[in-house]
């Protein structure tokens, strides 16, 4: 709330204290606080007070100096993301390094993803899972709100999962997390989905919750991905399932692969204007055996397969998958025209590059976290190490591979991409 003084006539004796709520002050006084905004976060901030701040925010974005660079796509539904990078000396502040313009801003203060491992990155939020790996929650970095999730030790058999796990690598029992729609706007009907443990199995659970629930007897899933407002897995030998968590959980098979994928890759699945996309990244072991370089990418989609003589598998007609009568098949695509991919870790989205001033084509923005790292190097060797190396920009039309420009690898740091969503 915002106190007003309101001096009544010319007598300056008599004053009455009027209080408003942020939102009904005058438009004029809001664009004359946004003009003083000097950083980022401020910015950030400044939107979160209140919807009518938002909108004001919102349409004068682009009359703002350049002290605020990302002004080009905030105002989009979509945000391009941006690689989050700690900030060395005080590791309690992180960075954004932005891909359109090559340059590094920040720092923003975020205690709360201080010393956690991110599980995911989701519509601006952060999935953040403490050392013990007790507690999970999701936290949006900008305005450092916080979410918490079921403990995981409520997903079934927590203690076989953890069986033979080093008590310094228990954190990473989470490998990704997706949200089935926004937490703030619809915590009631928010499924949280979660590959879990070394097995790479599915736990899903509501915002409120109070334990997570597990899918029995499923496939290993290299990736997940909600598509259509259905819930897709991927396996790590490219075999793709439908996932139906309503009424009796089901997993269907969808799609085989085509041909058994070549060793050292890792598969992750992509919507692009409607369509499945499937993208193999192929990696190789760094000379100081510590992490992986990625060297390649292959793109496949999934279409309908109308006849079985179409069908490129050795199997039998009668052994041929189908879903609801309808039967589909991975096919390879060679370029993926105006499009623009970022691929990390934890999130694979795709933009137009048209609506993004600096994208480049039919690229692959890349950034991984390959390295088996534990708490125990977190803290002493991998301190002074580079990390977060494994970035690049992947040429889809040549496959070569170029670094980020003014991007420099830090100790620490997972390769996380963040879409800062101001909502």
């Amino acid at each position: 709330m915002a106190s007003i003084m309101v001096v009544e006539g010319s007598k300056p004796a008599k004053t009455d204290v009027v209080t408003i709520s942020w939102s009904e002050l005058p438009l004029d006084l809001v664009e004359t606080l946004l003009e003083k905004t000097e950083m980022p976060q401020d910015f950030f901030r400044f939107s979160f007070v209140c919807k009518p701040w938002l909108s004001v925010a919102r349409e004068n974005i682009f009359r703002l100096p350049y002290k605020l660079p990302m002004s080009h796509f905030l105002p989009k539904k979509n945000p391009l993301p941006m690689l989050l990078k700690p900030c060395i000396e005080n590791p309690d502040t992180f960075n954004l390094y932005c891909v359109t313009d090559n340059k590094t801003y920040g720092s923003f203060y975020a205690p709360e993803i201080n010393n956690k491992w991110i599980a995911g990155s989701v519509g601006g939020w952060l999935v953040t899972v403490n050392i013990d790996a007790t507690e999970i929650n999701l936290t949006n970095p900008l305005t450092r709100k916080q979410i918490s999730l079921p403990p995981l030790s409520t997903i079934p058999n927590f203690d076989e999962k953890l069986h033979g796990v080093r008590e310094t690598m228990r954190f990473r029992i989470v490998n990704k997390v997706l949200l089935f729609s926004d937490p703030v706007e619809d915590p009631d009907n928010c499924i949280v989905v979660a590959l879990v443990s070394v097995m790479c199995t599915i736990a899903y659970c509501r915002i409120k919750d109070k334990k997570w629930k597990e899918i029995d007897d499923s496939p290993r899933f290299s990736d997940i991905i909600k598509h259509n407002n259905v819930l897709y897995g991927v396996t790590f030998l490219a075999d793709l399932f439908v996932i139906d968590l309503t009424g009796d959980v089901k997993v269907t098979l969808v799609a085989r692969f085509c041909r058994f994928p070549r060793p050292c890759i890792e598969c992750y699945l992509m919507d692009s204007f409607g369509k499945l996309l499937l993208l193999l990244k192929f990696s190789r072991v760094s000379d100081d055996g510590y992490s992986s370089i990625t060297y390649k990418f292959e793109i496949f989609e999934l279409k309908e397969v109308l006849s079985f003589s179409d069908y490129d598998h050795d199997i039998e007609e009668d052994e041929w998958e189908h879903v609801d009568g309808i039967r589909y098949q991975w096919f390879e695509v060679k370029s993926i025209g105006n499009q623009v991919v970022f691929i990390g870790y934890n999130q694979t989205v795709w933009f137009d590059s048209h609506r993004y001033l600096g994208c480049k084509a039919n690229r692959i923005y890349f950034a991984d976290c390959d390295i088996e790292i534990d708490a125990q190097r977190v803290t002493s060797w991998f301190r002074n190490k580079p990390y977060c190396r494994d970035v690049g920009i992947y040429h889809i039309d040549d496959g070569r591979i170029e670094p980020f420009p003014g991007f420099s690898s830090c100790p620490r740091a997972q390769a996380v991409w963040l879409s800062p969503i101001i909502q």
